[in-house]
């Protein structure tokens, strides 16, 4: 039997992977796992063609290769300095001029012995080339696709994760989650950008983390995981770039914080997801300013206190001493503004409100927002 797995969920592709390799392999004596990045076909038709021991079936999978070889065009070099005959009656692959490395594949694939399971992992989407997907075709291989779910569905994910973590997670709480670790927005493919799944491996690792967070306070039922504790606990990669962000803005160098704010977008993340964290920043810089300003000492009883990470505090902190403590309220104002103009649709792109928002955060930009108001031309 020939299994593909492939996709860009990869927790899911990880798990059937696990669950394959138990029902095909349940003793763990049969089987064997090789490295796609380095493995060529002779050692993968040598792996499948060893009998199992005591009898049986053999497992073999094997990661990422049919990626690798396609990425190469399917033709490796070799990496010693012959082959063997293939089972198929040609010559090894492996050398250049012997045809490509996944013809090959395709060749041997209906010699490969009835007692051997073999299973492609593939770490994304993968496109065939028409000898293997006729071959794989014919075999009746097994070929499942994992794609990442969105909006609800992702939502409903995280929520049954952090149940098989042993807590609850609250709506909202895994709304902040989602916020804070799908930089490219979760609740649906962005438009006009190349869409990137979001990263359920981290999510998992995440939501583990804050389960053993509040398990720690309170076991059983009671165990809930908060927006508080998804605050005080993660900092996603959008974050972390909003911190570099803000730091521009902060010492009213404009040219620096349009940089920031455009490699973001660049690099895919949306402008929903920018603003949020920006008046995130600046809303924790204000609570910080009512409770002893820029000398508040920003430590971890003071993080707690006030619901956010202590490492964020302490960028909060830094920002507010070099921002000035006056200018805080006026900056979420303009946050305001900027949100107020996306959601209304008196800004035709949110990019442009985010702009706007960022130079007059900086001091330098035009007394209103570029924005439209209604019924003009």
């Amino acid at each position: 039997m020939i299994y593909l797995l492939h996709g860009a969920d990869r927790f899911g592709s990880v798990a059937r992977l696990r669950e394959l390799r138990h029902l095909t392999d349940p003793s763990g004596f049969n089987g064997v796992s090789l490295d796609g990045a380095e493995v060529e076909l002779d050692a993968l038709r040598a792996a499948c063609d060893t009998l199992a021991f005591f009898g049986g079936g053999r497992c073999v999978d094997v990661r990422g290769v049919l990626t690798r070889w396609s990425a190469k065009g399917g033709d490796p070099s070799p990496r010693s300095g012959g082959s063997a005959p293939s089972r198929s009656g040609g010559a090894g692959t492996g050398a250049k001029g012997d045809g490509s490395a996944l013809e090959s594949l395709a060749a041997y694939l209906p010699a490969m012995p009835a007692t051997t399971t073999l299973i492609f992992w593939e770490p994304g989407p993968v496109e065939l080339p028409t000898p293997l997907r006729r071959a794989l075709q014919d075999l009746s291989a097994a070929v499942e696709r994992f794609d990442a779910p969105r909006g609800r569905e992702l939502r409903d994910w995280v929520v049954a994760q952090a149940r098989e973590a042993g807590a609850t997670i609250r709506p909202d709480a895994a709304e902040a989650l989602l916020d804070a670790l799908c930089a490219q927005g979760w609740r649906e493919a962005p438009r006009g950008r190349p869409p990137v799944p979001p990263d359920l491996l981290r999510l998992d690792s995440e939501l583990r983390k804050l389960a053993t967070a509040v398990l720690g306070r309170e076991e059983g039922p009671g165990a809930v995981i908060t927006a508080r504790d998804v605050a005080v606990h993660t900092v996603g990669e959008t974050e972390s770039n909003v911190f570099d962000l803000v730091d521009a803005v902060a010492a009213g160098n404009a040219r620096a914080a349009l940089a920031r704010l455009r490699e973001g977008l660049d690099n895919g993340i949306v402008p929903e997801a920018i603003l949020p964290l920006l008046a995130g920043q600046f809303g924790t810089m204000a609570r910080l300013r009512a409770i002893g300003g820029a000398g508040a000492r920003p430590d971890a009883a003071l993080a707690g206190r006030l619901g956010v990470n202590p490492y964020r505090l302490q960028h909060a902190a830094r920002q507010l001493a070099q921002f000035g403590e006056a200018r805080v309220g006026r900056a979420l104002a303009v946050l305001t503004e900027a949100d107020e103009a996306i959601k209304t649709g008196r800004s035709p792109r949110s990019d442009d409100a985010l702009y706007w928002a960022v130079l007059e955060l900086c001091r330098v930009g035009p007394s209103l927002p570029l924005i439209h108001p209604a019924g003009d031309a």
